[in-house]
């Protein structure tokens, strides 16, 4: 296992969104630092110019002014950062077979979560996303056990 300590991105526009998850953050006590980015492009330059891997990406597909699925393109289709191999989840209100079905068909996504409307479930929700990223064991590792 390797990378246990790298950051979380979170792509996510609405403030309100981003308060909830800093603040399940810190009720969680993750150790992961979490970078917001609002904008999808920023994100992906971040990916490209950063030299360490991040432990996560968490997405919010409901972007009015982005197409999320432009991320998930963009990281499937550069080599470079496939051969980080970032675990990508979508975390989004807006679900539909469609949207699920385009996500998966489309780009190399590892997850798709519908975000919950209460503040317990979204804690739960991410607590179990990042627990179980911490136990997998990721083909990009340094040593196995």
């Amino acid at each position: 296992m390797e990378n246990n300590n790298g950051v979380i991105i979170y792509v996510e526009q609405d403030q309100d969104d981003v308060k909830i998850m800093q603040e399940v953050f810190e009720d969680l006590a993750l150790t992961h630092e979490l970078i917001v980015y609002p904008v999808l492009e920023l994100a992906f330059q971040y990916l490209t110019l950063n030299i360490e891997k991040p432990f996560l990406i968490i997405c919010d597909i409901d972007h009015r002014n982005n197409n999320s699925n432009k991320l998930g393109k963009l990281l499937h289709s550069d080599p470079e950062i496939q051969k980080k191999y970032i675990p990508f989840v979508f975390f989004s209100s807006t679900i539909s077979e469609n949207i699920v079905n385009d996500a998966y068909a489309d780009f190399n996504i590892q997850g798709f979560f519908q975000k919950g409307t209460s503040y317990e479930k979204i804690l739960s929700d991410i607590k179990a996303i990042v627990e179980y990223w911490e136990r997998s064991i990721h083909p990009a590792a340094t040593s196995y056990r």
